[in-house]
């Protein structure tokens, strides 16, 4: 378990970055699945 008070900063800042970066990603994944769901719609319907 990592015990919080122990870190620097640094090391938190950089956690959130990560964690940020890593929520970027699955709205990313998230909004392409999307984005392809209503392009197959598009092209299926014409």
């Amino acid at each position: 378990m990592i015990n919080k008070q122990s870190q620097t900063p640094e090391a938190i800042a950089e956690l959130y970055r990560r964690k940020r970066v890593k929520n970027l990603a699955v709205l990313g994944l998230i909004a392409g699945v999307f984005v392809l769901f209503f392009v197959i719609t598009i092209v299926r319907m014409s």
